[in-house]
């Protein structure tokens, strides 16, 4: 049987599905167990046996069972998957979790120190609005390529590092490139203007960029992700900027 997505569960009311993931978290009423299973697209109720008893926070599982409509007075709104559950027929083990170091389901809204999340990073992201972060990521990189493909636009690759710096004036950070001294790049303007030299016209890339100046905000630019593009035949920055 193929794996189905837990947010596909809603589709299949009344069929046999297979579904992995974490163990949210785990309710215990008398000999059942009610399980909230996590998978990249979602949260669904499992309703299992006394096996259910075993699991704990951040286990990973195969489940395979009967999805089942929720009775109205049991219907939780906050979830997309929330007016189904999955009765268990067969309930596997994949990966045992130990006592988790940080807990991914805060209970309200009094957060783990930033400090030691980041020194746990992997198990932060687990949280599902962690995964907001990256999803409105990839949707801005998705608007961005769309529109430059449309726009015929060609994509290049520029290094990181460099044998001089990019930018006059702005701090570098020199690097040991086996026995000679090299630079991560500041700016891929070089290669871009290179790339329309060559008769591309119209480039985008993406990397990493990196700038060694002081910072004394809460937000600092000795690295981030830059999108760039550069185009031939204008007239003025004005046509730069309306693009």
């Amino acid at each position: 049987m193929e794996r189905t997505l837990i947010s596909e569960t809603v589709k299949k009311v009344g069929k046999k599905v297979k579904i992995f993931g974490w163990v949210h978290n785990r309710r215990d009423f008398g000999k059942l167990s009610f399980l909230d299973i996590r998978d990249i697209s979602g949260i669904v109720q499992v309703v299992a046996g006394e096996e259910g008893k075993q699991l704990r926070s951040e286990f990973v599982v195969e489940i395979e069972g009967e999805v089942q409509k929720r009775k109205k007075d049991a219907v939780n709104p906050k979830l997309k998957t929330g007016e189904v559950e999955i009765k268990a027929q067969s309930l596997k083990i994949l990966s045992e979790a130990a006592d988790p170091v940080i807990p991914v389901m805060e209970k309200g809204e009094v957060e783990t120190s930033l400090d030691k999340r980041l020194d746990w990073r992997w198990l932060d992201l687990r949280q599902p609005e962690k995964l907001k972060i990256f999803q409105v990521w990839t949707e801005l990189e998705a608007g961005f390529r769309d529109y430059w493909e449309q726009n015929e636009f060609v994509q290049i690759y520029a290094p990181a590092f460099m044998s001089t710096a990019s930018e006059s004036g702005a701090e570098v950070f020199e690097v040991k490139y086996f026995e000679k001294k090299a630079y991560l790049a500041q700016s891929p303007q070089f290669y871009k203007q290179m790339a329309l030299a060559a008769g591309f016209e119209r480039v985008f890339m993406t990397g990493p960029v990196f700038r060694a100046e002081p910072s004394f905000t809460t937000r600092h630019l000795t690295e981030f992700t830059g999108w760039d593009f550069e185009v031939a035949y204008i007239q003025s920055h004005h046509e730069v900027m309306d693009m």
